[in-house]
């Protein structure tokens, strides 16, 4: 979330006019326009649409489980095993569609819930100030404290491994990045003139967050959240990796390399660790440059220096 640059210069009608908006929620196909325009957004929305498509019709259309262990061990990619079998006789393509699964479910899923979560400290923290301002911030101030990856170690510990702690762990972690930038927003708008008009004709603090605050952060929102799924695959890969995320038989694409690792075999079987390590790659490599290219067509500046 550090990373991601603070976008101030959102539009500003003037007093008495409609609510400003942001770029993509006036004009959606003309920011569809724009990305198909961006090689890096094109080649990254291909990469993901192919891993969604295998994710869903591979398990399907394939003879084999990915819970089901073969009789062929470390079988070598062929007709019938196209990426071969790794050293328990499971079908690594099967098992690797069942993680692209996993990784964007939690992916996702995680995110939705840091969204809510962020958005909601952000914008009480910004638009109120005072006591709320300072309990909020200070309160993610300490959760700061703590590297990310050592909190979902420290909570995973405590609450054991699986999905479902999975998603806490990184839901907890994530959500402290996206409230400081929203209340960094939302702190530069709520003393705009067309904020004070809405006041001044007696619209409520609801009916402004609502009308006015959100519609203008949603642009930090989705470049934001759009790079943060890319860290959160990662987190959810390494503690899979470490042996206290999703367990076996649920293949994960960070399990199924510390497998090979904790076998010996990938020796003599790179693919065993090649082919999970090169769909991690490809997916966060494929969100963070559609975030950056998100980026580039909703950022005011950017438009302007094109």
């Amino acid at each position: 979330m550090s990373a991601i640059e603070k976008t101030s210069d959102v539009p500003e009608p003037s007093v008495g006019s409609a609510p400003a908006t942001v770029a993509f929620a006036t004009r959606p196909t003309g920011v569809v326009r724009q990305l198909l325009k961006h090689p890096a957004a094109v080649i990254s929305i291909l990469v993901l649409l192919t891993t969604v498509v295998l994710a869903i019709v591979v398990p399907i259309i394939s003879p084999f489980q990915y819970d089901i262990p073969t009789d062929l061990l470390l079988q070598k990619p062929s007709a019938l095993h196209l990426l071969g079998t790794d050293d328990t006789g499971y079908d690594i393509g099967v098992r690797l569609a069942v993680g692209a699964r996993l990784s964007l479910f939690v992916g996702i899923g995680v995110e939705l819930i840091v969204v809510v979560v962020g958005t909601l400290v952000g914008l009480l923290a910004g638009y109120y100030g005072g006591w709320a301002d300072t309990l909020l911030m200070r309160f993610t101030d300490m959760m700061f404290a703590f590297p990310d990856i050592l909190l979902a170690i420290l909570i995973m510990a405590v609450r054991g491994p699986g999905l479902a702690n999975v998603f806490a762990a990184l839901a907890v972690t994530g959500w402290p990045g996206l409230a400081r930038l929203v209340r960094a927003q939302t702190l530069s708008l709520r003393d705009r003139e067309f904020i004070e008009a809405s006041r001044v004709v007696g619209a409520s603090d609801a009916s402004i967050i609502r009308r006015h605050i959100l519609p203008n952060l949603l642009t930090v929102i989705v470049v934001a959240s759009t790079l943060d799924i890319a860290g959160v695959i990662i987190s959810e890969a390494t503690l899979s990796f470490l042996g206290i995320g999703e367990q076996p038989p649920m293949p994960s694409w960070g399990l199924m390399i510390s497998n090979a690792y904790e076998s010996g075999y990938w020796r003599d079987n790179p693919q065993l660790v090649f082919y999970p390590a090169i769909c991690l790659v490809l997916t966060v490599l494929a969100f963070n440059f559609l975030g950056d290219a998100l980026r580039d067509v909703l950022d005011p500046r950017g438009n302007k220096s094109r």
